[in-house]
């Protein structure tokens, strides 16, 4: 027997109820109770018949249709509701989801477009250190072209140095010279 059908088996039920059941009358009911096809609980004299679902199934009567109806009607009310909820929630799911979405895509062209600011300093950079290690070779070539001592190339990189920064070094320039031409050099 299925579960719903033994759930019920032990139930009793009026002849009325039984009717509703099974879907027959109350006199097919009564004649099978007397021709001793269906069993009824022990009653007094007056009392109505009382049967079980487990002696309308013996009798042969179809009770299992409506007993699936009695127990699915209720199961399928909650599914619904079960069902619906799950819906509320996987709408709700999926907000949440194309929030993230949004906020990773946002998130995304943010890191692009820092990494392509890191690349284009990272060019001029490489291009800054390309001029300044150009000039250290051209300073470093002038040093040696001219051997000067190394109290003179103090006063050169003073010049180099305010030249750079904007100043006028050009008067030391001259001193070192006219100093290197008088002292023989």
């Amino acid at each position: 027997m299925n579960d719903a059908l033994e759930a019920y088996e032990k139930i009793f039920l009026t002849l009325q109820e039984a009717q509703e059941l099974c879907g027959v009358s109350v006199k097919t009911l009564r004649r099978r109770i007397a021709d001793g096809r269906l069993r009824t609980e022990p009653r007094q004299h007056g009392e109505p018949y009382l049967v079980t679902v487990d002696a309308l199934v013996e009798a042969g009567l179809t009770v299992q249709e409506k007993l699936d109806k009695a127990v699915q009607e209720p199961v399928d009310i909650v599914q619904g509701e079960v069902v619906q909820d799950l819906r509320d929630q996987l709408a709700r799911a999926q907000g949440s989801l194309e929030a993230v979405q949004a906020t990773v895509a946002t998130l995304t062209a943010e890191r692009d477009a820092e990494r392509e600011e890191r690349d284009r300093l990272r060019s001029l950079l490489d291009v800054e250190s390309g001029r300044r290690l150009q000039l250290e070779a051209n300073y470093q070539a002038a040093l040696d072209k001219l051997a000067l001592s190394s109290g003179q190339s103090k006063v050169i990189e003073a010049r180099t140095v305010d030249s750079v920064q904007g100043k006028k070094g050009l008067g030391v320039w001259s001193r070192m010279t006219r100093r290197g031409r008088q002292n023989g050099d």
